[in-house]
């Protein structure tokens, strides 16, 4: 019996298992799951319905847009435990997060974030990419994207933690780099 667990243990260790990489680059799907790994690249078409899970990976470069329901962009994501989303482009009208997601917008045309974080532990899991003068009033967060096209988005949560309490917002990068260069030149003056 020993023997025979041993040699189990070898041929299981031996096994391996690769995550796989999925292409939309046009078209419109209903359903698509990634998880264990896998990696969705979209940079065309549509669908209605993207789960991320189990450390899948969703970079959203471009959709068909605008949002029209069964035709064109993404009608909703839904990420769960540690899957991550990348979203730069494209027309989406739902996306909802929760557990250890993590999300990265820079960009695109997004209509409303959900998002379920049981207690305030859980938080910042969503980082936008934007330039610095954005509102947040009535729900909506509004601003221009790096590249000067403006967003909307509508906010609403569900949980003890509020979305708007898991964004980390950065600035565009020559504000970044005034920052930079200021603490810089403190730290030079202090010598």
């Amino acid at each position: 019996m020993k023997a025979f667990m041993s040699g189990l243990l070898i041929v299981v260790s031996s096994v391996s298992v690769s995550a796989a990489t999925y292409t939309v680059t046009d078209g419109y799907f209903n359903s698509m799951t990634i998880e264990n790994d896998d990696t969705l690249i979209m940079t065309g078409g549509g669908g209605r319905l993207i789960w991320g899970r189990d450390n899948g990976v969703l970079d959203i470069r471009n959709t068909s847009s605008p949002y029209v329901y069964g035709v064109s962009g993404i009608e909703t994501i839904r990420l769960w435990e540690n899957s991550h989303l990348h979203f730069s482009g494209g027309s989406l009208r739902l996306l909802e997060t929760t557990d250890n997601a993590s999300v990265v917008l820079t960009g695109g045309q997004i209509g409303s974030i959900n998002a379920y974080y049981p207690g305030p532990g859980d938080l910042n899991h969503i980082t936008i990419h934007c330039q610095p003068d954005w509102t947040y009033q009535n729900s909506y967060l509004s601003g221009l994207w790096l590249d000067n096209s403006a967003f909307n988005i509508r906010l609403y949560s569900q949980g003890t933690s509020g979305v708007f309490d898991n964004i980390t917002f950065v600035p565009e990068p020559s504000t970044l780099l005034l920052m930079g260069l200021g603490s810089f030149l403190l730290h030079r003056r202090r010598e």
